[in-house]
């Protein structure tokens, strides 16, 4: 019996990780309850299955999530897709899925100072504000996961803007 081929697997292959993070095209995973992407189905199924085959996948899948990050446009559709990929990782990695990936370990590590970054960015484009209650309900999901990682981004955008 031959498995199913990972599509995470197959999008790094491909260089096509920020289409697997966005959900577009042959990574779009349908709702049953709307129109849009399900981001965590890709992560508990996909992630999670290509990162426990082994720690050199893990590091694979941090440096793909990092690229991903670094890429991100300045636009409230670009941030949702960032907060659900960000509250689908923080509920594996609750639930021991994510093994040895830590992309969030603390508030100065790559992957925080990249939110923190791009979190700026939304403030400096005006686009804060308007997203901010968006990124409360993600914020307050992962905390009650154990990471006030968002919050800490948060509370330093506002305060040095």
């Amino acid at each position: 019996m031959t498995s199913k081929p990972n599509t995470f697997e197959y999008a790094i292959n491909h260089n096509e990780t920020d289409d697997f993070f966005r959900g577009k095209g042959r990574y779009f995973v349908r709702s049953p309850d709307y129109f849009g992407h399900v981001h965590g189905a890709n992560i508990s199924g996909q992630v999670c299955r290509f990162v426990g085959d082994s720690e050199e996948n893990g590091e694979k899948f941090e440096q793909a999530f990092l690229t991903y990050m670094t890429g991100l446009d300045v636009t409230g559709e670009e941030l949702s897709h960032l907060l659900a990929n960000l509250s689908s990782y923080f509920a594996e990695k609750n639930r021991g899925r994510m093994g040895e990936v830590n992309l969030f370990s603390s508030h100065d590590s790559p992957a925080a100072l990249l939110l923190l970054r791009y979190l700026a960015l939304l403030h400096h484009a005006g686009l804060y504000d308007a997203v901010k209650p968006e990124l409360e309900i993600h914020a307050s999901y992962i905390e009650k996961l154990g990471s006030d990682v968002v919050f800490a981004c948060m509370r330093e955008v506002e305060a040095a803007c």
